[in-house]
């Protein structure tokens, strides 16, 4: 009796079943490797501004509780999108990541009709929001937002931002919406000449951030109308904010989180958001995001996804409604 070939086969079918066993068994053992080797976290801001601080917290935090170096590397230029194209065009296993920010993530798109970021990355963790602060020139004569709207009904008035399509930009557009007021934009190449000509008297109004706008505001050199957040901040605590001015549901927050090029696997993007959430409750973090002025957050995958396309649509309204548009 030849047995020889059914024992071939039986042998053939045993480690074929072995092969597909040890395959499914090294799955979750890859997951658990993650990462293995350096992490790219790609920046569109320059080193040393807010945004850039959220990165670099950010990765000081994944490469301590993951023990595997998390690197920021700064790309700018192009509102935000060169650093955005580098990190989709990259392979998707982990180990380029990038610090979005809705301004390269939807404000710019919308502006220049361009291809929708997030059809090529996907979230991870909204860590962190800053609120940004309406300040007048010294001498213009207004304490409180109704002041600047009765003012800017009777002759006009110039607000400046850091360029056309920033936060503070569109905060101004949102005022002018809401308020039914004609104020004049003035964009500039960055907050610091924007600020400069502020208290110089050059232009009547500004949106800037509050860390930054606290030392001009409190040698009196311009006046604080009123913070764009829900509520006053900690570091503003006598200003208003605009709900509380006559504005409710008026909101502008910049926002920063960590977002991976689409098709990233799911027990990666599942383990870097739950050690960015354990770390955003860390004392250390806490500290470190109040000194910039930016407030924790923590949403993961599905909320950050929420949350990007709620403020999608608040912005392609306006910028539908008031026909703005970049070059």
């Amino acid at each position: 009796m030849n047995t020889g070939a059914p024992m071939r086969r039986w042998v053939s079918a045993f480690l074929g079943s072995m092969s597909i066993a040890a395959l499914f068994a090294a799955m979750p053992a890859q997951a658990d490797d993650y990462p293995s080797r350096p992490v790219r976290v790609v920046s569109p801001y320059a080193a040393g501004g807010t945004p850039d601080t959220v990165a670099r917290v950010i990765a000081e935090q994944l490469q301590t509780r993951l023990k595997q170096s998390f690197f920021v590397e700064n790309r700018t230029g192009a509102n935000g999108t060169i650093a955005s194209e580098n990190v989709a065009s990259s392979p998707a296993d982990g180990y380029t990541l990038l610090l979005a920010s809705d301004g390269p993530i939807i404000i710019t798109p919308l502006l220049k009709g361009g291809v929708d970021p997030t059809t090529r990355l996907v979230p991870v963790n909204l860590a962190a929001e800053s609120a940004f602060v309406l300040m007048a020139r010294s001498d213009l004569g207004v304490r409180t937002l109704q002041d600047v709207i009765a003012l800017a009904r009777k002759q006009k008035l110039t607000f400046g931002s850091a360029g056309v399509g920033s936060q503070h930009h569109l905060a101004g557009e949102l005022l002018k919406s809401r308020a039914g007021i004609d104020l004049i934009h003035v964009p500039y190449k960055g907050s610091a000449e924007a600020v400069g000509d502020l208290v110089g008297k050059r232009i009547d109004l500004l949106f800037g951030g509050i860390p930054p706008s606290l030392p001009y505001i409190t040698a009196h050199q311009v006046v604080p109308i009123a913070v764009t957040s829900d509520k006053r901040s900690v570091k503003l605590p006598s200003v208003p904010t605009f709900n509380e001015s006559g504005f409710p549901g008026y909101k502008v927050l910049f926002w920063a989180g960590i977002m991976a090029p689409a098709e990233t696997p799911p027990t990666v993007i599942g383990k870097l958001n739950e050690t960015i959430s354990a770390a955003l409750k860390s004392p250390e973090v806490l500290t470190r995001f109040d000194r910039i002025g930016a407030d924790p957050v923590n949403l993961g995958p599905e909320d950050f996804k929420k949350r990007i396309e709620s403020d999608r649509k608040m912005w392609g309204d306006l910028i539908q409604q008031t026909n703005l548009r970049s070059n």
